[in-house]
């Protein structure tokens, strides 16, 4: 409620309570003559009505002339009150103008984050990096190894089996199926990995083990297929041939089974 509400509320106050003692001091002197002639009851005649009495909690508040006790003006109480309310339920332009620009701003660090990186080809991002020259891309969809360069952008190709070794697959694995440019068997017994892709063509042959443990050389899989490729893997294998130098975190896969991605070179 402002000042000037609250100064017509006491004023009407005082008016009606004027107006209630005025009555009583009436009934009180014709109650006296039509009895024993005495003015009524002489309690109430003995002391009056102070109208400054009345007026003293008004003085102490708001006068009607718009200055109280203390000399403050009204409206200036009326534009202080009408400020403090303005000042609270006003929001301030500068602070929501600050509010949304951090907005902005951490959404835009975060489309930095999850934008796609460079290596990879349309429709594919990278999941894996090896090294600044060697990735895995990943997405889309699922292709044979005579395929597999489709996942790499422009100026990176499929990694060759040499490379995948020397740029970290030697001592890195990955949960992801990703193509490896190689070949371990080609219409005969399983070799030691060569750089380029199988035929994708294949035909049955016998079952020959084309993959062993790198601890203990014991032998993992067997293989009827006239082709095999190489793939990556979580676990270290020797792959092709039985031997130390043919160790690394890759395995074997026919080469017309789609995988979901591949390695990068650049």
């Amino acid at each position: 409620m402002s000042a000037r509400a609250t100064y017509a509320s006491l004023l009407l106050a005082s008016l009606l309570a004027s107006a209630g003692v005025g009555c009583d001091r009436i009934a009180a002197f014709k109650a006296g003559d039509a009895g024993d002639g005495v003015r009524g009851d002489t309690s109430r005649d003995q002391r009056p009505p102070d109208d400054g009495a009345v007026d003293a909690p008004l003085d102490n508040g708001i006068d009607i002339g718009g200055v109280d006790a203390a000399g403050v003006d009204v409206g200036t109480i009326d534009q202080t009150l009408d400020a403090g309310v303005a000042e609270s339920v006003s929001p301030d332009d500068a602070t929501l103008d600050i509010a949304v620009d951090s907005v902005d701003a951490t959404a835009d660090s975060s489309l930095d984050v999850i934008a796609p990186l460079p290596g990879c080809g349309g429709g594919t991002l990278r999941v894996y990096t090896f090294s600044s020259t060697m990735i895995i891309c990943s997405g889309g969809t699922s292709l044979p190894q005579d395929q597999a360069s489709k996942f790499c952008g422009t100026g990176w190709t499929v990694c060759h089996a040499s490379q995948y070794l020397a740029l970290g697959g030697a001592a890195i694995g990955t949960p992801y199926s990703a193509w490896i440019s190689g070949c371990i068997r080609n219409a005969g017994a399983p070799f030691a990995p060569t750089d380029g892709n199988c035929p994708n063509a294949s035909f049955p042959m016998s079952a020959e083990a084309v993959s062993w443990a790198c601890q203990t050389g014991s032998a993992l899989d067997y293989s009827v297929s006239s082709t095999v490729s190489i793939q990556t893997a979580p676990t270290c294998a020797r792959i092709g041939a039985n031997t130390a130098s043919t160790a690394g975190f890759w395995s074997w896969a026919t080469p017309a089974v789609k995988l979901p991605g591949a390695v990068c070179c650049q």
